[in-house]
């Protein structure tokens, strides 16, 4: 079995992330992975991105921070794949199976309502998995509104970074939202530091890219890895 992460940030790409792509890479190496989903914040105030740049410029400098993370990755023999959590009213969404050059062409992104923007993905043949959707903090606006169950494909319904006390349920109501739906299901450290590395998806094969991933997905393949504890 493989284990692929499907959640984590890079200090050059998302400016919450506390560890850089190598740091990270080497514990991922580490700890048995086989494969990162590179999944930085390309929108909102935890982006890198300069909001002040062009939009091919923006893009440009999240492919950057991209590619530093996958010859990290490759390296140490692990198989990266490119992914982006957007955000849009008040979600944040990981869009899988898409490339920069496709995001190039789609500045609207930036003022497009939850059902525009995953339309427009899945018009370029992408994958949207709803991310952490019953988060509640400090830093995450009150919602006026549920997740929208039409047209997103998959929540993560195992964030590793609810494992306190406090936010621990904020998992169970993913789950319950997904099954109530039919959604695919997903598990992600949401890593933004070495230490929050501690979940992930068990592949009988691994992944080569994001198309594969998302086939993958679509199949109900895969093992979801909710802990270190679970680690193989």
């Amino acid at each position: 079995m493989y284990l692929l992460e499907t959640h984590m940030h890079t200090s050059e790409g998302s400016r919450c992330g506390r560890s850089s792509a190598a740091e990270m890479m080497e514990e991922y190496g580490r700890k048995g992975y086989a494969g990162v989903v590179v999944t930085n914040h390309f929108y909102t105030q935890q982006t890198k991105v300069d909001p002040e740049l062009s939009w091919s410029d923006r893009v440009e400098k999240y492919r950057d921070a991209f590619e530093i993370a996958r010859k990290e990755g490759m390296r140490r023999g692990l198989t990266i794949l490119f992914g982006i959590e957007f955000h849009v009213n008040y979600y944040d969404l990981l869009t899988l199976n898409i490339t920069p050059e496709q995001f190039l062409k789609h500045p609207e992104f930036y003022n497009c309502s939850f059902t525009e923007y995953c339309d427009q993905i899945h018009a370029m043949g992408g994958y949207v998995v709803n991310a952490h959707p019953f988060r509640e903090a400090s830093y995450v606006p009150p919602r006026t509104c549920p997740p929208n169950h039409t047209h997103i494909d998959g929540v993560e319904t195992f964030n590793g970074a609810n494992g306190n006390p406090a936010s621990i349920n904020h998992n169970g109501k993913a789950h319950a939202f997904a099954l109530q739906h039919g959604l695919a299901q997903t598990a992600g450290s949401d890593a933004h530091h070495v230490n929050m590395i501690n979940s992930g998806i068990y592949f009988r094969t691994l992944p080569q890219t994001p198309a594969q991933f998302v086939d993958l997905l679509r199949r109900g393949e895969g093992v979801l890895c909710k802990s270190d504890r679970e680690f193989r």
